[in-house]
């Protein structure tokens, strides 16, 4: 993998553009391979208020009636979709997580296509990292990655040379966005699709890379939180989540995603030249302080 592309949709037209450079071209397979580009092949809804209003895109988790989006709206609010075959059908908000910022989308009458998405596969291409040098790995935030596509909205695709989806951009600002990654995307809809609403793992530690690639290290723990109970200390280094090892907070943050609160976990700490491990349970944000 050399770089990401990100996937934007308009009513008519779906358009490529390189994440930090610039690419424009109608989506189709001749097009994109005569440029070298990846042939990607994705079902993008474009989504309206029922009034004919544009918010923004969808993308299919599968093939089915789930879409997974970027809207800060309520639970029940209903929708147009614009399928990419041009015809319209009904949605409805399933939920949408404010930590994430990611919406779930229902579509009635039928399934579309669905997109390449592999929730356990690469979370983003390797020249691209997460944008993480300090985060809260409790729950409280997420690992993200920033997008130099000046075009690309919430509810843009991001994917990788071989087409694969990594990522749903779900924010901007007048210096970029940021998009959250597919594993994280996909375990947030799938609680949004069953209940509505999605809980959040909390460990009640903060952390940041280790400079030397070895962990994540603990650089706060909050009191009385799961990790507090466990004698978990900042300086200490998590090395593991059960059995996967974790080299940065992006992989720390989902792993922990992989979990419910109230899950047993295993963490495997290093401690100056000792590996620890300790089972505790997860905790969730809505007992974190503040």
């Amino acid at each position: 993998m050399t770089g990401l592309w990100v996937v934007m949709s308009s009513t008519s037209t779906t358009s490529v553009a390189r994440a930090g450079g610039s690419f424009d071209a109608v989506l189709d397979r001749t097009t994109v391979e005569s440029t070298g580009t990846p042939t990607i092949d994705l079902s993008i809804v474009d989504l309206r208020t029922t009034d004919g209003a544009e918010l923004g895109q969808a993308v299919a988790l599968h093939t089915g009636t789930e879409l997974v989006a970027s809207l800060d709206l309520d639970p029940g609010t209903p929708l147009e979709a614009i399928l990419p075959d041009g015809s319209r059908r009904q949605a409805t908000v399933r939920g949408h997580d404010g930590l994430t910022g990611v919406s779930a989308v229902r579509l009635d009458g039928g399934a579309v296509p669905g997109a390449t998405i592999e929730p356990h596969g690469h979370l983003v291409a390797s020249d691209h990292p997460p944008m993480v040098t300090e985060a809260r790995a409790d729950g409280w935030s997420h690992a993200t990655m920033a997008i130099a596509a000046p075009d690309a909205e919430p509810g843009d695709v991001v994917v990788d040379d071989d087409g694969k989806v990594t990522a749903l951009v779900t924010s901007r600002t007048d210096e970029g966005a940021t998009a959250t990654p597919i594993a994280v995307v996909a375990r947030v809809a799938a609680q949004l699709f069953e209940s509505g609403e999605a809980a959040h793992p909390w460990l009640g530690v903060r952390a940041r890379d280790a400079r030397d690639g070895e962990g994540v290290v603990i650089t706060h723990v909050v009191p009385n939180s799961p990790a507090d109970r466990h004698d978990i200390t900042a300086g200490m280094i998590i090395t593991g989540v059960g059995q996967t090892p974790v080299v940065s907070v992006g992989e720390l943050l989902t792993e922990l995603r992989a979990h419910r609160p109230g899950d047993k976990v295993t963490i495997e700490l290093l401690v100056g030249a000792i590996t620890r491990r300790v089972v505790l349970d997860v905790g969730d944000t809505v007992d974190a302080p503040g």
